[in-house]
């Protein structure tokens, strides 16, 4: 990921800089995302950074190279073990409450 977005700013550091020479300096470059955050900040190419999954920062995002150290989860389900077996248990929150397509959620 460091590297792909290296090479991004430094095609966008050479569009920037084409522009600016032709007298049109962009005033905001805009992009990137939430998992390229830290490179995209530290390649010092963009005035506005763009992160949108760090708002609920599921747990595929958490498991990602510097996950959950920038970003916490803001969003929390609370729910209740109403029935409790050795090998799982039931809660009172249904399958709509959950969002499994990145994974099962992380028990905090």
């Amino acid at each position: 990921r460091a590297q792909i977005s290296q090479q991004v700013a430094a095609q966008l550091r050479a569009a920037c800089d084409m522009l600016t020479a032709a007298d049109l300096k962009p005033e905001i470059v805009t992009g990137g995302g939430t998992g390229s955050f830290v490179h995209d900040v530290a390649a010092g190419v963009l005035t506005e950074v763009q992160p949108g999954s760090y708002l609920f920062m599921d747990v595929d995002y958490g498991a990602n190279e510097e996950g959950f150290s920038l970003f916490q989860p803001a969003l929390f389900v609370l729910s209740t073990v109403i029935s409790a077996r050795p090998t799982r248990v039931v809660l009172d929150a249904g399958l709509k409450s959950h969002s499994i397509e990145s994974g099962l959620p992380r028990v905090l």
